[in-house]
């Protein structure tokens, strides 16, 4: 993952959900750092704890002038210079911030900071014009007009490179056991012609090439296998977004030996080759793969 990140960007754009969201992933965050104390910050950082993932918030409240934005914009690309370091700029409408300000009754910091009684909506514009400097230097910008708190942790996860761990969960088993009580969904492979009925493969399993030569060589089966794996991707994404990391499905058949065991093996195959993490169970075989 990335050593150092800087987040800044606008107030009420969603630092604190990020703050969060990177003590959750082992950094230590820094809030509200004077900007003339970073660089010391980060060296003793450094210097101290080769292996610590630090997180360092600035803000307006920091960067009250025009002059302090350049001076921090030239620090900061003096530090990428000597450091793994990353700056992730969060930003939102003019409207979703004065809606937010409006909601929390949150002081504004650049009202507060400069003493003025400037509108709300002109402080949200006056800081938009001093951040742009920061903006445009920035390694990732991150829009959160109309953004789910658990989708803007997504986006920073995914910046980051945290290690999601496998996406998928995929169980094989037999209707006369019960359904896995812990599966999300469920595809039944009973649809397929049955090995159970074929003397010579009546004993070997979904994971014998001839079971596998004989179940694929059902005309529904490619269909099917088709539709589950676009199945299986578009209900991972919208599990996502619900703050689900994972996605358990259970593949059934008559015994949990063949027919399942071999639809979880080509489901297995084809979401690794699309990109995702797999873990496999064939709760029957009593095989995790």
């Amino acid at each position: 993952m990335q050593k150092v990140i800087v987040v800044t960007g606008l107030s009420g754009a969603g630092k604190s959900t990020v703050s969060k969201a990177l003590e959750d992933l082992g950094y230590v965050v820094v809030d509200n750092v004077p900007v003339d104390l970073l660089h010391n910050l980060l060296e003793l950082y450094e210097a101290k704890n080769q292996e610590q993932l630090v997180a360092v918030v600035v803000d307006s409240r920091s960067l009250r002038h025009q002059g302090e934005v350049s001076k921090f914009v030239n620090d900061l690309m003096d530090l990428k210079h000597r450091m793994p370091l990353s700056v992730i700029f969060l930003e939102a409408s003019t409207d979703t911030l004065l809606s937010r300000f409006n909601l929390t009754r949150h002081l504004h910091p650049l009202v507060h900071a400069t003493g003025s009684r400037l509108a709300l909506i002109e402080a949200i514009e006056r800081e938009k014009e001093l951040m742009s400097e920061l903006r445009d230097v920035s390694d990732i910008v991150i829009d959160t007009t109309g953004m789910k708190e658990r989708d803007l942790v997504y986006q920073v996860e995914n910046f980051i490179g945290k290690d999601r761990g496998p996406e998928f969960y995929l169980i094989s088993f037999s209707y006369q056991r019960g359904l896995p009580t812990n599966a999300d969904m469920v595809y039944d492979a009973r649809v397929f012609r049955n090995p159970y009925y074929v003397d010579e493969l009546r004993t070997l399993t979904g994971l014998d090439e001839s079971v596998a030569d004989y179940v694929r060589g059902d005309g529904n089966y490619e269909h099917f296998l088709k539709l589950w794996v676009e199945l299986a991707e578009r209900s991972y994404h919208e599990h996502i977004k619900l703050g689900k990391p994972y996605l358990v499905i259970g593949v059934g058949c008559t015994g949990g030996q063949h027919r399942s065991v071999l639809v979880v093996r080509d489901l297995n195959d084809q979401l690794t080759k699309n990109g995702h993490k797999v873990i496999t169970w064939h709760r029957e075989l009593g095989s995790v793969n």
